[in-house]
């Protein structure tokens, strides 16, 4: 029984005396309400990390950075190292079936069509573009959902859905931070992780693989690497990360790059050698559909 003194874990459904579990109170990643300040906290069990307040999501996806951004040289960099990943695992050609789930503007379902790929839908029903509904209605090959997980209700009920669309002995791919390796004792360093109040549930790779597990998938590749962690000089997560705490957050993205950040040795140093960083709080994953059990 739910009382005021225990909580329940959205994820395991694990029940909690409060004490049990990590708390802790973040300010906004996003420059207009970095003002304001959330709570967060850990399931002892599964280790998933969940806000605690409601909010009124409506009010900050109007500033959202991530829903201007464009088709750009940059952004295809990234998505070549995203598309290598999922190739190394996934047998896919360009005429094979395709579906961003989640997909926000629809720059990924723009970027591989440009590619020479000819089936691929994107939905997101608070996307002006994708909205379509009509796209689920068919399975898939290859399912995508990325950065999607941990901005929604329920996670589990995000996965049934994405696994839905996938067709028997196709993919489902994946990237969303990982609880597991994010330290709440810690918010002021990983409060672009934690990017409050969009992400609403940070899952564990380990509670993904278990969930999938149950759903019929098995894991076929895995990497801490996220698609825009890379070697070149300034493109990789530390820099990122330090550039988006100084600039007022995803916004900052749509933004002139700020010159000002050449004159501080810190970003020259995480811009030449952060590239050689391993690391740990977010997470790429392909599952296949085909496991025992499967439907």
């Amino acid at each position: 029984m739910l009382t005021a003194s225990n909580v329940q874990c959205p994820t395991c459904e694990t029940t909690s005396r409060r004490s049990e579990a990590d708390w802790a109170t973040v300010a906004s990643s996003e420059r207009e309400f970095e003002h304001e300040r959330f709570s967060v906290w850990r399931c002892p069990a599964c280790r998933c990390i969940h806000a605690h307040e409601d909010v009124d999501l409506g009010r900050y996806y109007e500033r959202y950075g991530l829903h201007a951004t464009e088709l750009d040289l940059l952004e295809r960099l990234f998505y070549r190292n995203k598309l290598r990943f999922i190739r190394r695992a996934v047998d896919l050609d360009r005429a094979s079936p395709v579906l961003d789930l989640g997909c926000g503007n629809g720059i990924f379902v723009d970027y591989l069509r440009r590619r020479g790929y000819t089936d691929v839908a994107g939905y997101d029903p608070y996307s002006r573009t994708h909205a379509d509904p009509d796209v689920l209605g068919r399975r898939y090959r290859l399912v995508l959902s990325t950065d999607v997980i941990e901005h929604v209700p329920s996670p589990a009920e995000h996965l049934e859905r994405a696994c839905d669309q996938v067709a028997a002995g196709g993919y489902l791919y994946l990237q969303t931070p990982d609880a597991d390796h994010i330290d709440l004792a810690r918010t002021a360093s990983v409060r672009q992780v934690l990017q409050q109040p969009y992400h609403r549930h940070l899952v564990t790779a380990a509670w993904l693989a278990e969930r999938l597990g149950r759903l019929g998938f098995e894991p076929v590749a895995r990497t801490h690497r996220p698609y825009f962690h890379t070697r070149i000089p300034f493109l990789n997560l530390p820099t990122l990360d330090d550039y988006l705490e100084r600039n007022g957050g995803l916004v900052a993205l749509n933004e002139p790059f700020r010159w000002s950040s050449l004159r501080r040795p810190g970003f020259w140093w995480r811009g030449l050698t952060g590239g050689f960083v391993n690391p740990t709080d977010e997470v790429q994953l392909i599952f296949r559909r085909g496991a025992p059990g499967a439907g």
